[in-house]
């Protein structure tokens, strides 16, 4: 099974909607000021996209009882708004299913659910260090209350339960009984699978899990099954970002009839899909496509469309010769754009501020620090539109984080744009005669088809290899087979211009595919044979 970007995507953002809750329940119920996070005015509608992180700073002016209170009511605000989340994604996969382990099964996912957040608090009365003394006090025991936590049997452990494929940590909340053999083909099975609870033949999911899964995508009140299973997702796939470049190319050729009459043909197979709308996405006007996401451009996707996860090689039943129709159909078109199939694969860009705590430590006021909260909320808004701008889809954006995907062809710009509206943002924020925040990124290259976990992990490997002389740009090249290709160099260097004058050398032709690895190659034997 796949960690898919959905799941990150909507585990950072459930994150980011129980803070925004604690953070606009302690500022309506008697906090004097809310310094860390910023941005509250935005933070009060519940469905705003904007991100915050997962700590919050607050002057509260009152006796220790009255901020014992409004604390535990912070906590009771978040325990409800993720109920409220919760409560539509398990009616929806129990309620019409009958059974003593179907029962078992929601008590199971509501007990992981309610033990999925941790809410640790302190309080330190203002005294003559003053409010940078007591900030200070305040993050010393803050650790210690992380370092000191209890652990206890979770209620939520059962005998005789698979546990979640993802993670192994929690069981599955999906009856064993669902994915034995039933009436009808294999396919129609996977179908049903798929429609009630979101997963695939081999996969299990924990009550977290499947809540991340349902992401947004739970029916209104009253609304059919049937008809919600069809509505276009919210989340786009690793494969519509690897197939950018194509979309791009698409686009210009949207007029030309042959390309045009070959799109309506594959399309009209693809209606008559199962799965057609889970490759659709709210917010797509593409030219030619529409709202269809980029994984109906790969060959090896179409029977993802009709059989969702059922053995495709293998598959019998109505939709079979269907699909059929829908491959030939979608040769044709990519005939017609001039490929094979499209490029296989996407950037994902993890990016993080540079001297950071220097920064906050350095703003001795709570004005100061309001201030300096403020422009990381300004940054933080402001990185969706930059990552839409450049074809891509934001994970995750909460103060001086970012994480997202893009297509291949446009990550290197977005990059700098970060980079640079994050230096200007925060340039007024130097702690003391030191260079101001910078923005240092890592960008991992990798297969449209790699588990999203693994992705991840490489992404991260390519930030710490910017951070070590920080202000910079790294970018990791992971190969299905083989070491990475790294490559690092500072914003104020020439490192990137650099590395665009070599992609444009080889989009012209000028330089040959193997060129960079005889090089590399050349290097080695240099060197004794050792590796790069």
């Amino acid at each position: 099974p796949i960690c898919r970007c959905q799941d990150l995507w909507y585990g950072s953002w459930l994150l980011s909607e129980l803070s925004k809750t604690a953070a606009r329940h302690l500022k309506d119920h008697g906090a004097t000021s809310v310094i860390f996070p910023g941005g509250l005015a935005e933070a009060s509608v519940p469905d705003k996209e904007a991100s915050v992180a997962n700590k919050i700073l607050a002057i509260i002016e009152g006796e220790a009882p009255q901020v014992q209170t409004l604390a535990q009511g912070a906590q009771a605000a978040m325990s409800a708004r993720l109920e409220e989340l919760a409560g539509p994604v398990f009616s929806r996969s129990y309620g019409r299913l009958a059974g003593e382990d179907v029962k078992e099964a929601a008590t199971m996912a509501w007990e992981q659910v309610q033990d999925l957040m941790e809410f640790q608090w302190v309080a330190v009365p203002f005294q003559d260090s003053g409010y940078e003394g007591v900030r200070q006090e305040a993050e010393r025991l803050l650790a210690a209350v992380k370092n000191t936590k209890p652990w206890g049997q979770p209620s939520w452990a059962r005998a005789g339960w698979r546990k979640s494929s993802l993670d192994g940590i929690r069981e599955s909340v999906i009856p064993e009984r669902f994915f034995e053999k039933r009436q009808g083909s294999e396919s129609e099975q996977a179908e049903w699978l798929y429609r009630q609870f979101r997963v695939k033949p081999a996969e299990r999911l924990c009550g977290i899990g499947l809540l991340k899964r349902w992401g947004k995508d739970v029916p209104a009140e009253g609304e059919e099954q049937e008809a919600s299973d069809r509505k276009p997702r919210f989340f786009h796939s690793t494969s519509h970002m690897a197939a950018g470049p194509l979309r791009a190319r698409a686009a210009m050729l949207a007029a030309d009839p042959e390309v045009a009459a070959a799109w309506k043909a594959y399309e009209s197979c693809l209606r008559q899909a199962p799965f057609s709308g889970h490759n659709r996405v709210q917010g797509l006007a593409h030219p030619l496509f529409g709202d269809y996401d980029g994984s109906v451009l790969y060959p090896s996707r179409v029977r993802d469309t009709f059989f969702a996860g059922a053995d495709a090689r293998q598959a019998t039943g109505p939709h079979a010769q269907s699909c059929e129709e829908a491959e030939r159909a979608l040769g044709r078109l990519l005939k017609a754009l001039g490929v094979l199939e499209p490029n296989p694969h996407y950037a994902l860009l993890l990016a993080d501020g540079d001297h950071m705590g220097r920064a906050i430590d350095a703003q001795t006021t709570p004005e100061k620090h309001q201030a300096i909260s403020a422009a990381l909320d300004d940054f933080a808004k402001g990185v969706r539109g930059i990552v839409q701008a450049h074809g891509g889809s934001l994970i995750y954006s909460g103060g001086d984080d970012v994480l997202a995907i893009l297509p291949l062809h446009t990550c290197l710009d977005c990059a700098e744009q970060l980079a640079q509206d994050f230096a200007g943002r925060l340039e007024s924020f130097k702690p003391g005669n030191e260079s101001a925040p910078t923005l240092s990124v890592g960008i991992a290259i990798a297969h449209h088809l790699e588990d999203f976990a693994d992705v991840r992990a490489w992404a991260k490997q390519a930030e710490h290899l910017a951070k070590r002389e920080r202000n910079s740009l790294a970018v990791r090249l992971e190969k299905r087979g083989g070491s990475p290709v790294d490559a690092c160099g500072t914003w104020d260097g020439r490192f990137l211009a650099r590395l665009r004058g070599w992609i444009e050398l080889h989009r012209a032709g000028e330089v040959p595919n193997k060129l960079p690895f005889q090089w590399a190659e050349l290097v080695r034997l240099a060197r004794g044979g050792r590796e790069m």
